[in-house]
C-alpha cells in the first residue's frame, strides 16, 4: 500500500520484525518518493517502490506551511478535519492509481507467489483493494479507523460507540448522544468512498466489480492499531484484534549527546515535545511562542524541530530533527511530553507512564486527547487562532 506516514509505517514494521523472525518474507509497496524511515531498513522487510510523479504530500512545503497553520488555528474542529481528510484523499487516490498502473510492479508481485495481503484500510486508499483482488489474494485490513469495523460486522451503535469525529467518550449523555448519531450518519456519507466501477472492470475485468464495502466485508482478518482495551471499552468479534500499542518497544540507551542533555536536568527533571511525523514543524511564529515558553522553564526541553531559524536557543533547550521518541519517553529523567497525540507518541507516553500535555491538531488526535483527558492521563491545550490556554 502507498506509505500513509512515517509513524504508521514504524507501526507496522514491529509487526514485519515478528513475522520475519517466524520465517515469512515480508514485502512493503511504497511511491518512490515515500520517505522510508532508517530505522525499519534492518532487513526484516522489503520495499518495493510504484513510480509517482507527484510529491509526497506530507513532505510539500504547501501543506507544511499553509494546511497545518490552518489546522492548529481550528482548533482540531470537524469542517478542518475533513478538509484535511479531503485533501489527503485526493493525493493518496491518484497514488493508487499510479501503482494499479505501473506494469513493473505487477509483474514482480506475480513473481513472488504472496500467499496474503496486508491492506491499509483507509478510505483514503480505497483503490489499493483493487491489487489483492487483482492478486487472488486473501486481505487483512490493518486499520486505525474504529467507524470501519462495522464492515466487519462489529455493531458500532452510535449511542454508546463515540464518533473519530468528535471528542466525546463513552460516558455520553443524550444530547452528545444526539450529535454523535448525527455526526456518524454525515461521516460515514462522506468518508465512505465509491471505487469506480470503471477502474476495477480495467484491472480486473475478469471478475464482478465490487465497492469498497464489499471488499472489506471480504477481509479475512482485522488488526486495529488505534484501541487497546485498557484504554477504552470498545464492541469486537473474534476476527477483530485489537493491537493498540504495538507500536511501542523496548527502550534502547539514549544517543551520547542527548544523555548528557538529560542528565544535566536529572533533578529539575525534562519535557519532551514532539507533534509526530506529519507535522515537519509548525509555523515560525507559534514556535517562536513555544521557545519563549520553554526559556522560561527550569526543566531542560528536548525538542523536535526542523523549521525555520528561531535565532540563539536557551540553554535549557535541545533542538533535534529527529527523536528517539520511545527510547528519551523511558528514561526516568522525563516529567511530561508535549504531544499532538497521535496513535504511536500515546502509547509510548502510557506504557512508560509520562504524563501528557495534549495539543490535538487533526484527525483521531482530538478524538486520542479525550480518551486521555478522561481518564486523567492528560491535560489538553486548547489553540483558536493565535490563543492558547
Amino acid at each position: 500500500m502507498p506509505g500513509i506516514g512515517k509513524s504508521v509505517t514504524l507501526v507496522f514494521h514491529n509487526l514485519a520484525k515478528v513475522l520475519h523472525k517466524r520465517g515469512h518474507q515480508v514485502y512493503v509497496i511504497v511511491g518512490s518518493n515515500f520517505p522510508i524511515p532508517d530505522s525499519t531498513k534492518d532487513g526484516s522487510v522489503n520495499y518495493l517502490t510504484f513510480k509517482t510523479d507527484k510529491e509526497y504530500i506530507f513532505a510539500s512545503e504547501e501543506f507544511q506551511r499553509n494546511d497545518v497553520k490552518d489546522m492548529i488555528q481550528s482548533d482540531g474542529d470537524m469542517v478542518t478535519n475533513f478538509r484535511m481528510v479531503r485533501t489527503a484523499s485526493e493525493f493518496f487516490t491518484y497514488q493508487c492509481a499510479e501503482m494499479l498502473e505501473d506494469q513493473e510492479l505487477f509483474v514482480k508481485l506475480l513473481s513472488l507467489k504472496f500467499d496474503v495481503a496486508v491492506i491499509g484500510a483507509y478510505p483514503f486508499l480505497a483503490n489499493c483493494q483493487i491489487l489483492p483482488y487483482k492478486l487472488d489474494l486473501p486481505v487483512i485490513s490493518i486499520t486505525s479507523f474504529t467507524s470501519l469495523l462495522g464492515q466487519a460486522g462489529v455493531p458500532l451503535l452510535p449511542s454508546v460507540v463515540p464518533s473519530l469525529f468528535t471528542t466525546f467518550n463513552e460516558d455520553m449523555d443524550f444530547m452528545e448522544r444526539v450529535q454523535n448519531f448525527m455526526i456518524t450518519l454525515v461521516s460515514n456519507f462522506i468518508s465512505t468512498p465509491s471505487i469506480p466501477a470503471e477502474l476495477v472492470q480495467r484491472h480486473v475485468s475478469h471478475k464482478p466489480i465490487k465497492t469498497f464495502n464489499e471488499f472489506l466485508r471480504d477481509s479475512i482478518l482485522w488488526l486495529v492499531i488505534s484501541v487497546n482495551p485498557a484504554l477504552e471499552p470498545i464492541p469486537t468479534l473474534p476476527n477483530v484484534i485489537l493491537l493498540g500499542g504495538m507500536g511501542v518497544k523496548q527502550p534502547a540507551a539514549l544517543p551520547d549527546h542527548l544523555e548528557a542533555f538529560v542528565q544535566k536536568f536529572k533533578s529539575q527533571g525534562v519535557v519532551v515535545v514532539s507533534f509526530g511525523s506529519v507535522v515537519k514543524y509548525l509555523p515560525t511564529e507559534i514556535s517562536k511562542r513555544f521557545l519563549g515558553v520553554f526559556s522560561k522553564l527550569k526543566y531542560g526541553v528536548v525538542w523536535r524541530y526542523s523549521g525555520e531559524d528561531l535565532g540563539e536557543i536557551p540553554p535549557n533547550i535541545k533542538l533535534m530533527s529527529w527523536l528517539p521518541q520511545g527510547d528519551l519517553l523511558a528514561h526516568d529523567s522525563v516529567k511530561v511530553f508535549l504531544s499532538h497525540c497521535g496513535n504511536a507518541g500515546l502509547y509510548e507516553a502510557l506504557f512508560n507512564g509520562v504524563p501528557v500535555l495534549a495539543m490535538p491538531i487533526a484527525g483521531d488526535q482530538p478524538y486520542n486527547a479525550e480518551r486521555l483527558v478522561k481518564r486523567e492521563l492528560a491535560i489538553k491545550m486548547s489553540h483558536c487562532g493565535n490563543v492558547f490556554s
